[in-house]
């Protein structure tokens, strides 16, 4: 997998309903975005709901609750910030258990930490060991039935992690306009980042969840915002 910045806009042709793989996660078109390393479970392509363009990720967790994630992994395990973008679309909040939105992973194939939502719709980070800090729970619940924008942050490392998250219910609000932050310090996460899970990706989880996700980015530069993620068309001129 190449260094970020990643990009994928789930844009690639593909059919209402068929389950997302390595394959068809990147068509080959300009505008596809970066094909991802791995998928678990079956995230589909849906036009139900749609950041931008006319398809996003459906993710179900089904009856008895599946990994259900698309991932990219080989980032070049980095031990300072890597930034996260993701636009969410959420009809309801988890009613038995936290839901683990996005995974940062280690090159070693273990965790580094977490973003999850509560059973409140509210972001918290957790640790390596899916601890929740109290440094990073939300005053402000994810807003439903409509698309928001989630930033995170990391900076993987045993002693003095960190991990940092913005909510946008306004999804197109500039950097700075945002709905909440939360920062956490001093946090024992994982050696380093090397991957990312968008999507549910422990062991335990609410069943039959279901929610969409659209528009997801990585960075080692800066926050990244909110940005088409469809490059603009090159008017050619012939000579």
């Amino acid at each position: 997998m190449p260094a970020p910045p990643l990009t994928n806009n789930f844009e690639t042709q593909i059919a209402d309903g068929t389950v997302i793989t390595t394959a068809n996660s990147d068509d080959g078109t300009p505008s596809a975005g970066d094909a991802f390393s791995a998928i678990t479970g079956s995230p589909t392509f849906s036009t139900t709901q749609a950041h931008l363009g006319t398809l996003s990720m459906r993710i179900d967790t089904t009856g008895t609750y599946a990994e259900t994630h698309a991932a990219w992994t080989g980032l070049g395990s980095i031990t300072t910030s890597v930034w996260f973008r993701a636009y969410v679309y959420l009809t309801a909040f988890p009613v038995a258990t936290v839901l683990r939105l996005f995974t940062a992973r280690t090159a070693a194939n273990a965790n580094s930490g977490f973003l999850s939502m509560t059973t409140a719709g509210k972001l918290q980070g957790l640790n390596a060991a899916q601890s929740g800090t109290g440094q990073t729970i939300a005053t402000v619940a994810i807003a439903l039935d409509q698309w928001v924008r989630i930033e995170w942050r990391v900076v993987s490392s045993a002693t003095v992690g960190e991990l940092e998250w913005w909510l946008y219910n306004n999804p197109e609000a500039p950097i700075g306009s945002y709905t909440d932050h939360q920062i956490g310090t001093g946090l024992v996460l994982g050696a380093n980042t090397d991957g990312i899970r968008w999507g549910p990706s422990t062991v335990t989880g609410p069943a039959n969840f279901v929610y969409y996700t659209d528009d997801v980015a990585v960075s080692t530069v800066a926050q990244i915002g909110g940005q088409p993620l469809a490059p603009t068309p090159i008017a050619w001129v012939a000579a």
